[in-house]
């Protein structure tokens, strides 16, 4: 009567699955509907269908119904629905065998011709994706003009920005500051510039 238990992951997949299946969007469900905090709930009407078996079967053995004479299955209880799975498959066996045989070259051709060029063009955005970044990170780096080097201390640079004034004022605070933070971080690798920038007065 209750059922049986599942995980969340589990449960997930499965109607993940089931709306792939069925193509149901999630944002406009049109057969499941994802209820926050409760799970699911199914929306589409259902209806009862009687011959399940049959259809299944009827199914995987539609080439062999069709050299079956008529009057073979017209008395069994395939015939009973309002229109059984063997009858829309018949009439879809029916249908393709009307369609003009001359048309099937050209669509194969025009088919062939799509596919190749999506797959090029899917060949040609994956080397890009590649390269792109490639050349990016290997390409020279170019020094920035919006800064004016003011002085060096062992070995590391300092800099300030082109619109700050000029910071002589500060210098032995700022190499105080540099020789003190080289000598606290020794095992560390040093700073290959230092930018100074005008603090609040």
């Amino acid at each position: 009567e209750q059922g049986f238990e599942v995980d969340d992951s589990s449960l997930t997949q499965c109607i993940s699955t089931l709306r792939k299946a069925l193509k149901d969007p999630t944002k406009s469900p049109e057969y499941v509907k994802t209820v926050p905090k409760r799970g699911y709930q199914m929306i589409a009407t259902v209806e009862k269908y009687v011959d399940m078996p049959l259809a299944i079967a009827a199914t995987e053995h539609a080439e062999d119904l069709t050299s079956v004479p008529e009057h073979h299955y017209q008395d069994s209880a395939l015939v009973t629905a309002p229109q059984s799975a063997v009858e829309v498959e018949l009439s879809n066996i029916q249908q393709s065998q009307q369609q003009p045989i001359s048309t099937e070259p050209v669509q194969q051709k025009s088919s062939a011709k799509v596919t190749g060029l999506r797959s090029l063009l899917s060949i040609i955005a994956l080397i890009l994706a590649l390269l792109i970044p490639l050349a990016s990170y290997f390409a020279p780096a170019k020094a920035s003009d919006n800064f004016i080097p003011l002085f060096s201390v062992k070995g590391v640079q300092v800099v300030t920005p082109n619109n700050n004034p000029i910071m002589n004022d500060w210098q032995n605070l700022i190499s105080t500051c540099i020789t003190s933070y080289l000598n606290n971080h020794q095992q560390e690798s040093k700073p290959v510039k230092v930018i100074a920038t005008r603090g609040e007065e």
